[in-house]
Order: structure tokens, then C-alpha cells, then sequence
């Protein structure tokens, strides 16, 4: 399975490995991947960390009733 399907977004905290996103503060998606992958012991290709900032600064930018979002990569 490869990253982007290992991929998780939510408004809870599902799992203790998830981090905490602020959607309307002056984020540095690029820095908390970065960190997230490293603690984490993932790797992954350039291809796939472009498509995860993206879809990180994508997530829940259109609904308005949560301020936070969750982030988390499944172990494979």
C-alpha cells in the first residue's frame, strides 16, 4: 500500500500518532510532514510529499464548523 493510501484526515483524534492542524493559521505544512515522517520512521518519494501538502492544506478548507484538523500515516 503505498503512502497516499496509508493517508488519514479527521476532526477527531482518532489515534495517538495523529498531530493537530490548525486551518487558519500561518502553517508550515512542508516542516510538520518533514517532522511527522521523520519521528515516524517513514519514507517516502518526492512525488508523494508534494501530493500529501497538498492535500493537507486542502483538507476541510471549504467547511467553516471545524478550526482544527487530524493528520496521520498508517504504519504498513
Amino acid at each position: 500500500m503505498n503512502i497516499i493510501d496509508r493517508l488519514n484526515f479527521s476532526t477527531t483524534d482518532y489515534t495517538n500518532n495523529a498531530i493537530e492542524i490548525k486551518k487558519w493559521g500561518d502553517v508550515n505544512h512542508v516542516e510538520i510532514l518533514s517532522l511527522y515522517l521523520l519521528e515516524n520512521d517513514i519514507c517516502e518519494s518526492d512525488d508523494d510529499f508534494d501530493s500529501i501538502i497538498d492535500l493537507m492544506k486542502d483538507f476541510g478548507q471549504n467547511d467553516k464548523s471545524f478550526n482544527t484538523y487530524f493528520f496521520w500515516i498508517d504504519k504498513e
